[in-house]
């Protein structure tokens, strides 16, 4: 998934998310802007559950998101399953750099 603002761009990859075995709430801010993101891990599904005016989202193919976004942020999970399901996850964004050889 995908989401954007006129000022910034983040990518989630469903890959950051599939260790997961309970659903999965939780806040994210982009440029500024609250959202709030749903996981299913039964659906394998990430989906966007509020956000601020402004904010867009889409799914789409690394490939597609990659030539319209190509300053995009990485979203990164941590590997290990929050101590509750209360917690909030600790978060990891990364700037993409593409090899250029």
């Amino acid at each position: 998934m995908g989401i954007w603002n006129e000022k910034a761009a983040r990518a989630y990859p469903i890959r950051e998310f599939e260790k997961l075995t309970e659903p999965l709430k939780f806040d994210a801010e982009l440029d500024g802007q609250k959202l709030t993101l749903a996981y299913n891990p039964a659906a394998k599904s990430l989906r966007v559950v509020k956000a601020e005016r402004g904010i867009q989202w889409m799914y789409a193919f690394w490939f597609a998101w990659y030539a319209f976004h190509s300053d995009t942020e990485l979203y990164a999970s941590p590997a290990e399953k929050p101590e509750s399901p209360a917690e909030e996850p600790q978060k990891r964004v990364e700037r993409f750099q593409p090899d250029r050889e």
